[in-house]
Parts: C-alpha cells; structure tokens; sequence
C-alpha cells in the first residue's frame, strides 16, 4: 500500500473528528506521528477536536496543546479557536483566556470562540456582552456565529433589555432575515420570560424551520400557557411541519399543565408510531406528563419504555412521585442511583427535598440539601432554598425558615418568601409574617400576593382594624387580586372558566348543573352529620 501523505492522515483525523469518535481520531493522530509524518496546523487542530469533544481527553489535549507551543502554531486562529473550545468545554476559562491573549492577530473566529466560551455560563456572560463591544471597536463585523454567542448570553442573564438592543443591532445590520439568529433571539426571550417579544419574533420571522415552531410551543409551554401551545402544535402541522422530539416535548408539557391526559394518550400514541418513544429526552417527558396528570402507573411503564434511562429520566421519576404522593418511593429512587452508577444534579435534589416536604421529613430535608455541596460539589440555587423554605414552614419551624429565605437574593427569592408567608397565615405567625410581606412589598408594590397573605393573617390573629387597613391600601395602590381560572377537556374542546366570567356559551346549563351538586353536597353533610363539624 501507497505511503498515505501529509493530506491523507489529516482528513482521517479531521472524519473521526467530526463524527464524535475521538479516541479513534487520536490513534490515527498517534500512528501518523510514529510514521515520522510531521502534523500540520490541519492535523493538530482535528486532533485537539477530537480532544475537546470527548469526555475525559482533556490530559491528552493539553498534552496537544504542549506540542503546538513547541511548533509554533499556538498564534494560528484555526489552532487557537479550538484550544479555546478545550479549555471551555472542561471549565478551564482562565486558560481559555490565555490562549485567546496569545493570539497576535485575532480574526473574527477567534472573537466569535471566545464570546462563545463567556456565553456559555451566567456568571460569565456579561464577558461576552464586553468583548462584542470590544470587537466591533477593532472594525470587525458580526455574523451569525457573533450574533448567536450574544445572544445566549443575554439569555443566561435573563437580561431582555439588554437582548432587545442587540435584536435592533440584527435588525439594522440586516440579519434579521436569518433563521438561526430568529431561533436564537426567540429563545432569548422566552428565557427573560418576555413571551410576548418572543411571539412578536416568531410572527415576523419571514422563514421558519422545525427549530422555531419548538422553541415558540416551549416558550408558552415554559409560561405554564399549555392551550396556546397546543395551537401552535396544531398550527405547525397545519402548515406541513413534522413533529420532532424537540416539539413534541413542550407539547407533552402542554397536556400536563392541562391534565389533558386524553390528548397526552393520544401524543403518546403519535410518538410511539414514530419511534421517539425509547428516546431519553420524550420518553422522559411523557413520563412527566402522565405524573402531573394524576396517572403514576403510566409513568412508571413509560419509564421502562425508555432504552437508556439517564439522570434525565430518573429527575422525572422522582418528581412524578413525590406529586402524586408517594414521597418514600421518590427517596428510594434516589438512594438507588448511586448504585447504578448514575450522580444526582441539581434538579434530582429539588425533587427529592419536594418528596420530603411532602412527608414532612425537616431531618432529612436538611441532611440531602446539606449533602448537595458536601457530597456532589453542587451549590444550592434559589429552587432548592424555596423547597427548604416549603418543608420548614409545613413544619411550623418558621424562624429557622425565615433565616434560610434571608440567604436568597432578590428577585429569585420572591417565591420562597411568598412560601414562608402563606405558613405565617396557616400558623398565624404575624411577626415574621409582617417582615416577609414588607420585603415582597418593597421590591414590587403591586404584588397582590402579598397583601392577601398579610391581610389574612391580621384577620386569622383577629386584628380586624389591619385587615381593613390592607384593603384599603389594595384599592388606594390600584392592587386587585388576579382571578382564578381552571379548564377542562371533553370531547377534544378546552373549556376555560375564570373567577366573575359568565361568558360560556353554555353557563346556563353549567350553573343548573351546580345548583344540583350544591344540593346534592347539602343532603350528604345532614344525612353524615358533617354541617355540624
């Protein structure tokens, strides 16, 4: 056989690569070397690729990274652009940012790699935000690649102002047409919770693929909107989309905010015909779906549906227990898995410490939040204070509660401060109940919750001159308390009805039918005795 060149060995490294075979790449990485093949930037960039999207290569790619000092490619963008993604991918920033200082003459790709790196975690994105400034004062333009990495920080910081500018910057530098930038920017808003700009987005996004009918059924999904999702879904094959496992997950979501289990059955049933029903991420969510539905038992076979149960999976399982009551089969899950190998993250914890709360386990609670960090490295975020907060205040412990909500910063710390406050009411605790609405009240005037749960607490602790006082405020601060709504599915109609709306179409026989159950409830509490109690 011909002796392979230069070329040759470059493009075999350069497939293995590319097809996520990294360890291969390396070998033949290794064998061109000992064919005393001297490796060009081409070969060394494929190899450190391989390096950088593989698990557990990251010694063999600062290894790499020691021979492409000792070559001098280590100022080469196309070296350098993918040194940067190793070091990133392992968490290595500071050494990501020495790489990116070395480089004499920077282009755009480095620019763009760099900006990817920062954008990647919220701690770092506001670095992104810096150096686009930073790169367009060196005359560079952005492009696609630019855009996106902005973009996805914006998002990580939850920043929509600051993402609304940069969508101008698109418009203006006429990129607006592009459908990843659209894709990206929907998905920006979605995350700063702007639904609305997101949906603004889609509507005048001139060209759209399977990614942005996804990502716009996942941002009203994500709003707890299932109807409007479920219309979108509808509307996506309308107009001759496919469902794919990215859509058909939000639109799962979209039944178990519903508890449309009926319309859920009928998804499942579409899944199964198309072969996604083995697959982690759907199969996991139809799980979630039946769960939230009320039906544990459809969970638990859709979780032996899935091939390769992962931690994804497992998240799933636990929670769907510990919603439908079943708290100690959700801690049981959760103590088998280091056995099968697989470790808790961050959304295990919430689900397990939801279990506890359930049960009122505040010794166990405090032991899995307190072996977060100790045994798995993890740190705590405001959902796993908040389930804390949740499992104290159940318990009465509301001064111990009260000094773990104080550990949350604003605005994440709103819900478990709106958590402590309902205990307040439920024990009558008006001191620290009167702290905590203060608080909520301080950082959003117009939060009705707040007054609510403060004016029924005066009420429950008979200081009816507050009580009165706190309503007024209410109507002086223009604060009205939002209505309540439900809905129900029958016949493959979504019926909604909300607190004072008498518009249905059928309220005369729905209100009929009401009286008779009044009557009905009436003769079973004199016939039990129960209107005595």
């Amino acid at each position: 056989m011909a002796r392979k060149d230069r070329f040759a060995w470059s493009s075999a490294i350069s497939g293995y690569a590319k097809s996520g075979e990294g360890e291969e790449a390396l070998v033949f990485f290794r064998e061109m070397c000992r064919e005393a093949m001297k490796p060009d930037q081409h070969a060394l960039s494929s190899a450190l690729k391989a390096c950088a999207e593989t698990s557990g290569l990251l010694e063999q790619g600062k290894q790499l990274h020691a021979q492409v000092v000792k070559m001098g490619y280590q100022t080469e963008n196309f070296v350098a652009s993918v040194l940067l993604s190793l070091y990133a991918n392992s968490s290595l920033l500071s050494d990501s940012e020495k790489v990116f200082r070395g480089i004499k003459e920077r282009d755009r790709v480095s620019w763009n790699s760099m900006m990817v790196v920062f954008a990647e975690r919220k701690e770092t994105a506001l670095g992104t935000i810096n150096l686009y400034c930073k790169f367009q004062q060196m005359g560079f333009s952005p492009d696609v690649f630019t855009f996106i990495a902005v973009l996805k920080a914006c998002s990580n910081m939850s920043d929509s102002s600051m993402g609304f500018q940069i969508h101008t910057h698109i418009i203006k530098s006429n990129w607006g047409s592009d459908i990843s930038i659209g894709n990206a920017v929907i998905e920006m808003y979605a995350n700063c919770t702007s639904i609305d700009e997101a949906r603004r987005a889609f509507d005048n996004m001139s060209c759209r693929d399977e990614i942005s009918w996804s990502s716009i059924i996942a941002s009203y999904a994500q709003e707890d909107d299932g109807f409007e999702a479920l219309l979108l879904c509808k509307q996506m094959q309308i107009e001759g989309f496919r469902l794919t496992e990215f859509s058909l997950a939000p639109c799962l979501m979209a039944c178990a905010i519903l508890a449309a289990m009926e319309l859920g059955r009928q998804l499942h049933a579409t899944i199964t015909k198309s072969g996604f029903s083995s697959q982690v991420y759907v199969g996991s969510s139809i799980l979630d779906m039946y769960a939230k539905c009320g039906s544990i038992e459809d969970s638990i076979v859709a979780f032996h549906e899935v091939q390769a149960p992962n931690i994804v999976t497992f998240n799933a399982l636990i929670s769907g227990y510990a919603q439908n009551g079943r708290a100690q089969e959700a801690i049981n899950i959760f103590n088998e898995l280091p056995k099968l190998g697989i470790a808790p993250n961050s959304v295990t914890f919430i689900g397990v410490l939801n279990a506890c709360s359930h049960v009122g386990l505040v010794r166990a609670s405090l032991n899995y939040f307190n072996s977060m960090s100790l045994d798995y490295g993890i740190s705590p975020e405001f959902q796993h204070y908040s389930c804390l907060v949740d499992v104290l205040g159940r318990a009465g412990e509301l001064e111990k509660a009260h000094e773990i909500v104080t550990k949350i910063p604003f605005p994440e710390a709103i819900p478990a401060y709106r958590t402590l406050l309902a205990a307040c009411r439920n024990f009558g605790e008006l001191e620290i109940g009167q702290k905590i609405a203060k608080k909520v009240l301080e950082w959003d005037p117009h939060d009705h919750s707040a007054y609510v749960l403060l004016c029924n607490i005066y009420s429950a602790t008979g200081r009816w001159e507050e009580a009165f006082r706190m309503r007024r405020e209410m109507g002086a601060m223009g604060v009205k308390k939002e209505p309540g709504g439900s809905w129900v599915i029958i016949r493959g109609r979504v019926h909604g009805f909300f607190v004072g709306d008498f518009t249905h179409p059928e309220m005369e026989e729905i209100l009929g039918e009401l009286n008779w159950l009044h009557l009905q409830m009436k003769a079973a509490d004199n016939l039990f005795g129960l209107d005595q109690i």
